[in-house]
């Protein structure tokens, strides 16, 4: 069994909160999301008073999910920058594409918002596949 490259992991794990970061800021998708959220000043100013601690936990999570991405890459023998990016893909479309449809199909959530959220965990998880297969 190979050992996971944990600076690969890291590195992977800051891509994918920096990919968030951009594609949540009012120039990408910020605008947007904010409105089909329902965020409104008052919610938003309760947000920034949380910002660091929010940004902590995004980050252990993206480095959870960078560890648990990299360990599926070894079982499943990606070694190259395609086979990075197909794991990821496929990771993305059988677990977390479907799990946030709940989100439309349950809790009203627009299918917008949707398309928003999941683009970017997708965009996020093939840079994370990518980095992981090629170091």
């Amino acid at each position: 069994m190979e050992t996971i490259n944990l600076l690969a992991v890291l590195l992977a794990a800051v891509a994918y909160v920096a990919i968030g970061a951009v594609w949540y800021c009012d120039g990408v998708f910020g605008k947007v999301w904010r409105k089909l959220s329902g965020i409104t000043k008052k919610t938003e100013n309760k947000i920034k008073k949380t910002m660091a601690s929010s940004y902590f936990l995004a980050f252990l999570s993206s480095l959870i999910m960078s560890y648990i991405l990299a360990n599926a890459m070894i079982l499943l023998g990606a070694e190259t920058l395609l086979d990075g990016l197909s794991v990821a893909f496929w990771i993305w479309l059988g677990f977390v594409a479907t799990l946030m449809l709940g989100g439309v199909l349950w809790e009203g959530k627009s299918p917008k918002l949707y398309l928003i959220n999941s683009g970017q965990a997708l965009l996020g998880m093939l840079i994370m596949g990518g980095i992981l297969a090629s170091w």
